[in-house]
């Protein structure tokens, strides 16, 4: 567009046809430019249509109409008879023809729907097998077994409402959380919370907390750089850089609340808290940057309550752990009137204000502070030492009340509008949800009858290599598409988190109740270990003398037996029985499995019996060895 202006604009004296050779040589692909001015085809469809219509209306002669709508005779007799008012394109077509590229299209955009959005590779792939499969005759590259580039690019030019777009990875979670069942009862529940605490009209009132990190280095960009480089480098601090977590919080006029900082380690330094933003607070992990119930206690004790506005507040958050399992956390909440509500899993990506418009931002001007740094300090990295300095550069910038309020609005909380989450956030799990009933609807059915349907318009099934069966171009394209995601069944099976006042009576009970038990499980445990530690007595025998198998066995099978009747009948399904870790809290990446006699669950590298636990596997071992002997 540039390049075509600057021609028309400083050389106005070449001759048009020179003009339109420079034109067609600078356009990607090669697309036919007509090269001298023609009255061939030189009208318009809507003079086209009036025409026609004049003389079937008998208001003119087909000479009078071709006469004053510019359109030749022929092509009007002929338009007039076959009743066609759709002008086209001069010359041969599209190798598919446009039905079956209305029908690719549709394709497309359903597989975009879908979660499956095609590569232009993936498009020439399936342009060059359903031209193969369909005979269609192309000029396609039979060895890569793909269309050409140029196909791809003038396809792209007649079907304007496809685009090449940068896709978002977002996983099968994500995906099946946000429906529209469960946001409906997150806002039914938030609307309740504002209405008892009366919070319509309070936005200072109503906050949102949220953590993320944030690496110690510079990411490169975009940058300028010689056409053709095969190596384009850009200098960083180091190859990853320490993670720092940020813990920011922030209400619905758009206020925030300073920045706390979590670094790893037991000691803080001074020096580390210089040029932080004014207000700011750093917190020391010994075990990782992460934040966890006690810093978050800490947090609301220290930071947040010295700013919490007079009455109630509501203090929206995700699930993590750490926000929803201290009860001593929970019931300083309640008794200061802060209400807590946790949001539906894998849903903040839309319904958490912070994520909506806050962190990218944050993010994006701390690692450009990072490279200006880099690019003023050559030869240095970062430290904990600038952390502060560029945060607060980044924080004034990010931390504005523009970004602040905005959240709130498009997560639908202040103003409230539950109808503030756009269609499309749901338009992958409507469309899987809808797929899988077709899928069990097309298994029912009879092959011959499973063929795609096409909306408004009914497919012309066209001959195949066999009689007995017939291939119609939506068939053809139902039959590449990849089967819709099943739930995945996964060992490590977790709770869903749904929305809930975590400073509701009925919670709180219930994480007591879970503590208690916890504190239970933990005693007994080293009740177990000390019993497992104890070794029964034997009485020696003198060298000749044969033992008693069965006795030594009895008594073996005897300890394991009261081992298992101290108590464990009172643990949990949800405990490993083997280390007595809690499943929702598991930290190891193995499989959980069941044991087959006790039918109580253990990870898989708990035992060495395969599908005992430890103690039944030994008993069944003990019982074989005294069998053998016998």
């Amino acid at each position: 567009m540039a390049t075509s202006a600057l021609w028309e604009s400083n050389m106005p004296a070449i001759s048009n046809e020179y003009y339109l050779f420079i034109k067609h040589s600078l356009q990607m692909p090669n697309k036919y430019v007509r090269k001298s001015v023609n009255i061939r085809g030189n009208w318009s469809e809507e003079n086209l249509i009036n025409a026609v219509n004049n003389v079937s209306n008998g208001n003119m002669s087909v000479r009078r109409a071709s006469l004053t709508f510019n359109i030749p005779r022929k092509t009007l007799e002929r338009r007039v008879k076959t009743g066609n008012t759709v002008k086209g394109s001069m010359g041969p077509g599209c190798n598919f023809g446009k039905e079956n590229e209305d029908r690719l299209s549709r394709y497309i955009l359903n597989m975009q729907s879908r979660g499956f959005p095609l590569t232009r590779d993936d498009l020439r792939t399936i342009a060059f097998q359903f031209a193969e499969q369909m005979n269609i005759k192309h000029r396609f590259n039979k060895e890569v077994g793909k269309a050409g580039y140029d196909w791809l690019c003038l396809f792209l030019s007649r079907n304007p409402q496809i685009s090449v777009r940068k896709s978002e990875g977002v996983s099968l979670a994500r995906t099946t959380a946000m429906n529209r069942k469960e946001v409906d009862e997150y806002f039914g529940l938030l609307e309740q919370i504002m209405t008892d605490y009366s919070l319509f009209e309070k936005p200072a009132n109503i906050f949102n907390i949220d953590e993320t990190g944030l690496q110690l280095n510079n990411r490169p960009g975009e940058v300028l750089a010689k056409k053709g480089s095969k190596a384009v480098s850009t200098i960083t601090s180091t190859e990853k850089g320490e993670t720092i977590t940020l813990v920011a919080c922030c209400n619905a006029e758009g206020s925030f609340v300073p920045p706390a900082i979590i670094m790893k380690g037991k000691n803080k330094k001074k020096e580390w808290e210089d040029a932080l933003p004014p207000g700011s607070v750093l917190y020391m992990s010994e075990k990782s940057a992460y934040i966890n119930a006690t810093l978050f206690l800490q947090w609301i004790r220290d930071h947040f309550m010295p700013r919490k506005p007079l009455g109630y507040v509501l203090l929206i958050l995700d699930g993590h752990a750490s926000h929803v399992n201290s009860v001593e956390m929970l019931e300083f909440a309640e008794s200061h009137q802060i209400i807590l509500l946790c949001l539906p899993s894998h849903t903040t990506h839309y319904l958490q204000p912070l994520d909506r418009s806050f962190f990218k931002s944050l993010k994006a001007h701390f690692y450009e502070s990072c490279r200006l740094w880099l690019k003023t300090h050559a030869g240095r990295r970062i430290t904990r030492y600038q952390f502060g300095e560029l945060l607060t550069l980044t924080w004034g910038k990010a931390a504005t009340t523009q970004n602040g309020s905005s959240g709130f609005k498009a997560a639908g909380i202040f103003p409230f509008n539950r109808h503030a989450i756009p269609d499309y956030a749901f338009a992958v799990e409507e469309s899987i949800a809808k797929n899988t009933e077709t899928e069990i609807t097309r298994d029912k059915e009879k092959p011959e009858e499973k063929a795609m349907e096409v909306a408004d318009e009914e497919v012309q099934p066209l001959p195949c290599s066999s009689k007995e069966d017939t291939i119609t171009p939506s068939k053809l394209l139902y039959d590449m598409s990849p089967s819709v995601p099943e739930k995945v069944v996964v060992a490590r099976k977790r709770s869903k988190q749904l929305a809930s006042v975590l400073t509701s009576p009925e919670h709180l009970q219930v994480r007591r109740e879970k503590e208690n038990k916890l504190k239970e499980i933990e005693n007994r445990k080293r009740n177990l270990k000390g019993k497992e530690n104890r070794r029964p007595i034997k009485s020696k025998k003198k060298k000749g003398e044969p033992q008693d198998v069965s006795s030594s066995s009895e008594e073996d099978i005897n300890m394991i037996l009261e081992s298992e009747d101290s108590g464990d009948e009172d643990l949990t399904e949800n405990l490993c029985i083997g280390c007595g870790e809690d499943y929702n809290h598991t930290k190891k990446a193995v499989d959980w499995i069941k044991c087959v006699n006790c039918l109580r669950w253990l990870h898989e590298t708990c035992t060495t019996y395969g599908d005992f636990c430890q103690k039944w596997g030994k008993l069944d071992l003990i019982t074989l060895k005294g069998k053998k002997k016998k």
